[in-house]
């Protein structure tokens, strides 16, 4: 049990500590938008392809969720994602169709 304790804490420090993708952009052109409580916060490079997507939950820590080469599809994901938004990543939806860009 003791072990359980201390190993569920440590999985969470590591959640919390997160690097922030969005920190690395320059200029970046930002889009903020409220999913109910939660706050998508929507990254573009100027004069680069690709996005970064910035959801943080209401009751949770904040994932990212990354289109590398602009074809408006998830590609990849940063941190835990809620219940809610695994879908999107499950079956590759588009950003527009999932509500997230456009």
């Amino acid at each position: 049990m003791r072990y359980a304790v201390l190993a569920a804490a440590a999985v969470l420090a590591a959640c919390a500590s997160l690097p922030d993708p969005t920190a690395a952009l320059i200029d970046p052109q930002v889009r903020v938008r409220y999913a109910g409580d939660d706050v998508i916060g929507e990254y573009r490079a100027p004069g680069r392809p690709g996005r970064i997507v910035k959801i943080t939950p209401a009751n949770g820590l904040p994932f990212y969720l990354f289109d590398d080469d602009d074809d408006e599809r998830i590609d990849r994901h940063l941190g835990d994602i809620p219940p809610r938004y695994q879908d999107a990543l499950r079956f590759r939806v588009r950003f527009e169709d999932y509500g997230l860009m456009r």
